[in-house]
């Protein structure tokens, strides 16, 4: 008697904005055989920033910026400065590609290059953020309010 072997194909399509997951197909029966299960883990792609306008700062501050770059997940996506205390940010992403932060700077942040860190669940990504004490020189067009 003659074997044949049956080669199987599964396809799987992925949207682009899919949240990492692990799918697991069990078992499934052709011509009386069994599957083994196969497990599939889908991982998101990293998010990329690509954009961070600079600016200056004469004292304590509240800047909304938008933040260009790709893979921003709403709900899922995560901005921070680090290297000082006296930053802190509060995001929403806005599209797949755009988040809207708002920056606080605290008077005693010194002069310097902090990094802006993005942070999805496929990884993370920093631009450099400059702040530099030069009063009256925030750039024009800028929505910059002094903080409470």
């Amino acid at each position: 008697m003659l074997r044949r072997r049956l080669l199987v194909i599964c396809v799987l399509l992925i949207a682009a904005e899919a949240h990492a997951a692990t799918l697991e197909r069990t078992s499934g029966c052709v011509q009386g055989g069994n599957f083994d299960p196969q497990i599939v883990t889908v991982n998101p792609p990293p998010p990329t920033l690509t954009r961070l306008s600079q600016w200056s700062s004469g004292g304590e501050l509240e800047i909304t910026e938008m933040l260009t770059g790709t893979n921003f997940v709403m709900g899922a996506t995560a901005v921070q400065v680090k290297g000082t205390t006296g930053m802190t940010v509060v995001s929403e992403v806005v599209t797949s590609t755009s988040i809207r932060a708002t920056f606080r700077i605290a008077r005693d942040v010194k002069p310097g290059t902090y990094r802006v860190i993005v942070t999805t669940a496929g990884g993370t990504s920093a631009q450099p953020f400059i702040v530099q004490r030069n009063e009256g020189s925030i750039p024009q067009g800028k929505k910059v309010k002094q903080a409470r």
